[in-house]
């Protein structure tokens, strides 16, 4: 229990007397959506309108029988875009009505928000700072972001998906061994509950199970430890609790989404979707484009120098190297599709990275101001 407690302190202490933040946080977001949708002049169409059009028809129907709601959502998760996404909107398009509008604030505050508020977290898990600033440092960085508001501004929810994701890593580097039950069930849930929300993050789902089977073997190579059966033993247990996890998705996504999974494993997805294929060198241009070369550059800078100087868990960082790394280049290589919406599988590792940069010359502007104190005395 002592254990638990000491885990989750960082948590507690980033809540507790941090209220003016989180409100601060939900006027900014609230502003953004509602500036930009009045300053807009256009048709949307495509998935652009699809999205929101789904939100209209599924308000509706949820505004005039309940039941018939839930069974519309629930039919739903059958087909390659299901209306799941609608359900944690319906407290703001059920009272505010279904204005384009109220649909871009309900997605930004439903998903958006939660997710910059859960990279807090991650970030406030695996610094080896207790400064509770770092937390809402990162929660606003990703609200100040250009790409976290893309696809939330043209009407694609796919932040909810990420959400869900950034949720699964959250808990795994809680604790990388997967000591707890709880730990194994939730992770699981959540990395089925991804690509049930929206298709494309089952590439993010499988970069993690492979990411963390590396980042196990990787801890057996390099640990250091002579004794080589507690070590075999100890990679057997990682990657045992590991496959125990992809039992727990598989079966979530069996009872939840049966459909979805048998074509997951029976349909040939390159194929369906050969129009849309670009090279790789087409898709790396894109992820490098979307962010900035110089944002790439300096999130690189920052995770290496968190790393080296111990401003991050180096174990936690090494595996969201690995995460980050393999999404983009499974995206690249096997993918090989640019939207804007795609983007969003290299956010965290671009949030991540700047925040190291930014605990490295915050530790160094104090080492300095120390210093020049020291001298003046």
């Amino acid at each position: 229990m002592d254990r638990i407690q000491h885990r989750f302190m960082p948590i507690k202490n980033v809540i507790q007397g941090n209220f003016i933040f989180f409100v601060t946080a939900t006027i900014l977001v609230m502003l953004i959506s509602i500036l930009y949708t009045q300053k807009e002049h256009t048709f949307y169409f495509w998935d652009s309108g699809g999205f929101y059009g789904i939100s209209s028809t599924v308000t509706d129907i949820f505004a005039h029988s309940f039941r018939s709601g839930v069974a519309n959502v629930y039919y739903s998760l059958d087909q390659e875009y299901n209306n799941l996404f609608v359900v944690p909107l319906l407290p703001f398009t059920l009272v505010f009505g279904t204005s384009r509008q109220v649909y871009i604030l309900a997605i930004a505050c439903m998903y958006l928000l939660p997710t910059a508020l859960v990279l807090g977290f991650i970030v406030a898990n695996i610094s080896n700072s207790k400064n509770k600033y770092i937390f809402w440092l990162t929660v606003f960085l990703t609200l100040l972001t250009p790409l976290s508001w893309t696809s939330i501004v043209r009407g694609y929810p796919d932040m909810g998906g990420a959400l869900l994701l950034l949720l699964g890593v959250f808990l795994f580097v809680y604790d990388l061994e997967l000591l707890h039950k709880w730990q194994i069930l939730l992770v699981g849930f959540f990395f089925a509950a991804g690509p049930i929300f929206r298709r494309p993050f089952s590439y993010f789902t499988a970069a993690f199970f492979l990411s963390a089977g590396l980042f196990y073997l990787f801890s057996f190579i390099y640990s250091g430890i002579k004794n080589k059966s507690f070590l075999w033993k100890k990679l057997f247990g990682e990657w045992l609790r590991l496959s125990l996890v992809g039992v727990v998705s598989l079966i979530v996504l069996f009872i939840f989404d049966r459909p979805f999974l048998i074509r997951l494993l029976t349909n040939d997805y390159y194929s369906l979707y050969i129009s849309y294929v670009v090279s790789v060198k087409t898709t790396l241009q894109f992820f490098i484009q979307e962010y900035g070369w110089m944002t790439w550059f300096l999130a690189a800078i920052g995770l290496v120098a968190a790393f080296l100087i111990k401003r991050y868990d180096r174990r936690k960082t090494i595996f969201i190297a690995f995460l980050g790394f393999y999404c983009v280049l499974q995206w690249s290589v096997l993918v090989r599709q640019t939207s804007f919406q795609y983007s969003l599988q290299a956010l965290f590792l671009i949030v991540i990275g700047l925040m190291g940069l930014a605990l490295v010359l915050i530790r160094q502007f104090k080492g300095w101001r120390r210093s020049s104190l020291v001298r003046s005395e």
